[in-house]
């Protein structure tokens, strides 16, 4: 909830000479894959980044400040680089790279950054790849939905 001028002199009226706040979260989106372009790409044998702009959208709904990243391709030192950068934010939410082809790199990527995963996939149907690991003081999941309270 942002705070106006009306939040602020019901909280003077009721005693309140501070209240607790916080900044929206800063999260970071970043979409994977060298079969991705930019939305106002015209595709070849590739798809446009949808999932980057529907997170994003979800994030905002949620009250967060969405930051989309340009694509990572794939190759382990600019994804890598890519992340590092994510992981600046208070939240990086990656979208792609988890399956187990030759070229879904991110579990590598967050590997080499010190991430320690606690699952890697989950045995349901119909699923989707995914995982959930953290390093320091961040987590990442490749879980596909978020809701808002």
């Amino acid at each position: 909830m942002r705070l106006g001028s009306a939040q602020i002199a019901l909280a003077a009226a009721a005693g309140r000479a501070s209240l607790k706040v916080y900044r929206k979260p800063r999260v970071v989106i970043l979409s994977t894959g060298d079969e991705l372009v930019e939305v106002a790409e015209k595709p070849g044998k590739q798809i446009r980044n949808s999932n980057s702009y529907s997170l994003a959208g979800m994030v905002a709904e949620c009250g967060g400040e969405p930051v989309q990243l340009p694509i990572a391709p794939d190759e382990e030192g600019k994804l890598t680089e890519l992340i590092q950068q994510g992981l600046k934010a208070d939240m990086l939410l990656l979208s792609g790279g988890v399956s187990m082809g030759k070229f879904d790199l991110v579990e590598q990527a967050l590997k080499s950054l010190g991430a320690q995963f606690f699952f890697t996939g989950a045995l349901i149907q119909p699923g989707e790849t995914g995982g959930v690991c953290e390093s320091g003081r961040w987590h990442s999941s490749g879980c596909r939905e978020i809701r808002c309270q």
